[in-house]
């Protein structure tokens, strides 16, 4: 209770106080569907679908920009402090050396501490794999960036916050959402997805629920 009621004051003081960053650029290849912003030369928040997850194949490990946008580029990562932080993980599409390629891609990443990204993060990201064996999910993650505490590092914009929410496509509903501090001591919060929506500033695009259509009986 005391979390939620905090969770709402925050909310609330970002709403009447901020506007946020937001997409203004999509970006679309064979593993996910990746909402950037031009100005801050990185991804606001990634989107892809996942069955199964996992594999066999190795890391490249080797960062890419096939896009057309001017993107954040690995020099400015370089001892800044903070790591290379996957959205769209690439574990997740380790079944395809493709689709696992297609992860380390400039516009698949966020600065993220190194305590957040190998840390709750990682965890999260085995947990919803395990999900993918038995569920068709989809998973949607991103940053939250404060812009009256804005830190600017080697020219990156660093998020304050991480985002990832999972949305089972069998049962049409939410299986979690959560919300990370991007520190060296991370925390995590469960919240609605319409409470993240209201705190990010934009729709996340979840996807609308199928309408029942009703069979007419024929007369006989």
């Amino acid at each position: 209770m005391i979390k939620q009621f905090l969770l709402t004051i925050f909310v609330t003081l970002c709403l009447t106080s901020y506007s946020q960053i937001k997409s203004d650029g999509v970006i679309v290849n064979d593993a996910f569907i990746s909402y950037i912003n031009i100005t801050i030369k990185m991804p606001v928040y990634v989107k892809y679908k996942l069955y199964k997850g996992g594999g066999k194949c190795e890391r490249s490990n080797k960062w890419i920009n096939d896009s057309k946008y001017d993107l954040i580029r690995d020099s400015s990562y370089a001892a800044s402090g903070y790591e290379k932080g996957h959205l769209a993980n690439a574990e997740d599409f380790a079944y395809d050396c493709h689709l696992d390629s297609l992860t380390f891609n400039n516009y698949n990443r966020l600065p993220q501490t190194k305590a957040l990204n190998r840390g709750i993060w990682k965890k999260r990201e085995a947990e919803i794999r395990a999900l993918s064996q038995k569920d068709s999910l989809l998973i949607i993650c991103g940053g939250y960036w404060e812009t009256n505490s804005q830190t600017k590092i080697k020219g990156m914009l660093i998020p304050s916050r991480c985002w990832k929410v999972v949305y089972s496509l069998t049962t049409e509903q939410v299986v979690m959402a959560y919300l990370y501090t991007n520190t060296e001591n991370p925390s995590e919060i469960s919240m609605s997805v319409s409470n993240l929506e209201a705190l990010l500033g934009y729709s996340i695009s979840m996807p609308p629920r199928e309408k029942k259509k009703k069979v007419k009986k024929s007369k006989k």
